[in-house]
């Protein structure tokens, strides 16, 4: 079973990530794929990876 996660949990979990494995912005970016400016947007609740209905 699928569980869906909110807009506010998905930024939580972005910046306990950064926080937790210690990397930039920059790092996690380059790790999954993605430019730095993304990651921020997720950090900051600007963007999203999903929709959010």
């Amino acid at each position: 079973m699928e569980e869906d996660i909110t807009a506010e949990e998905f930024v939580d979990y972005v910046k306990f990530m950064l926080q937790s494995v210690q990397m930039t912005q920059r790092q996690l970016g380059e790790a999954i794929g993605f430019e730095r400016r993304t990651i921020m947007n997720w950090e900051k609740g600007k963007s999203l990876p999903f929709d959010v209905y």
